[in-house]
């Protein structure tokens, strides 16, 4: 016998011997396990660990019959080195929505035939079950880490006053970058001689505090207004439209526009004064105007801004001079 001590599932080599000669011709075999061979020389292996008798029955040349044990030993095979398996995650580090690929790879040959797979809670940790085709099954993991998409606020560069927002302030730096879902608080702040006077994109209103929730780029503006007024003078060229700077009165004074043509052709220009928070506006035609926006007649003038234009529909340049500011009333 070439291994008294195999493992289950090992081939042993069994063969007749003897001093005699000539040996034996003939022989029958008992494995001791219900099986049975022939042969001077056989081969067998055992299906299950144990101690087992193994029976030889030799007939000589002369016909005598000689009958020999041996017995074998057989231990328990180990276990077969587990299979090699891995998660396979096209993108690591994905957003919210966004698809990831996962694949169970094995450097086993030949690899895993069916594969279940789950997550834990928060859908950080993959888990796959893969089954091989020896009917074994193997388990790996891999992390994923699930980020929200970013969004970005852009915030128009103002004059006459700064907008914070997320620890920026602008005109220095107008834009904030934010997880989707942030709400980013805005505060416009106004220089001196200016008042705000508005917001506009993604905020409204005229109070000075503004929040956004980002769940998409977003976008806003701020007005402020010049609360001391000022002159505008110069030649109109025929054809010609030139505006004052916007002026803002929150109601506690009248807002006043005056203009006179000044190089003493007498000609008419045409006079426009706006209240840009209700769009009422006076227009008249003359060599000089004077109007005013008075707080309580009319309806949504006040708080908010007025411009005041002149436009030259001469066939010449005519020169000009335009006040708009806080009046009298």
């Amino acid at each position: 016998m070439n291994n008294g001590s195999p493992l289950v599932g090992t081939d042993v080599t069994l063969r007749t011997v003897s001093s005699d000669t000539p040996g034996p011709v003939v022989a029958q075999w008992s494995f001791g396990d219900g099986q049975t061979g022939t042969g001077t020389t056989t081969t067998h292996h055992w299906d299950s660990a144990g101690s087992f008798t193994v029976t030889v029955q030799a007939t000589f040349p002369d016909g005598l019959v000689a009958v020999a044990t041996a017995q074998v030993t057989v231990g328990d095979a180990p276990p077969p080195p587990p299979h090699n398996l891995q998660v396979s995650v096209n993108n690591g580090s994905p957003l919210v929505g966004t698809d990831v690929t996962l694949q169970a790879v094995s450097s086993d040959t030949p690899g895993p035939t069916d594969a279940q797979w789950s997550d834990s809670a928060g859908s950080f940790t993959v888990t796959v079950q893969a089954t091989f085709p020896d009917g074994r099954g193997a388990m790996a993991t891999a992390q994923v880490t699930v980020g929200k998409p970013k969004f970005t606020l852009t915030i128009s560069p103002p004059s006459g006053g700064t907008v914070s927002a997320g620890g920026t302030v602008c005109p220095s730096s107008c834009s904030v970058t934010v997880d989707s879902g942030t709400p980013v608080n805005l505060t416009a702040t106004a220089d001196a001689g200016f008042a705000f006077a508005g917001w506009g994109g993604a905020c409204g209103g005229t109070t000075p505090s503004c929040t956004v929730v980002m769940n998409g780029n977003r976008a806003v503006s701020a007005t402020f207004g010049n609360t001391q007024g000022g002159d505008n003078s110069g030649t109109l060229a025929p054809g010609a439209t030139a505006c004052s700077a916007p002026f803002f009165s929150d109601g506690s004074k009248s807002a006043h526009m005056s203009g006179n043509v000044t190089d003493g052709s007498g000609q008419n220009l045409t006079w426009t004064f706006t209240a840009q928070a209700s769009g009422n506006s006076f227009s008249h035609s003359s060599s000089n105007f004077t109007s005013d926006f008075v707080p309580g007649l009319g309806s949504g003038n006040f708080p908010g801004t007025f411009v005041g234009c002149v436009r030259n529909d001469t066939g010449g340049p005519v020169a000009y001079t335009m006040f708009v500011g806080p009046g009298p009333f």
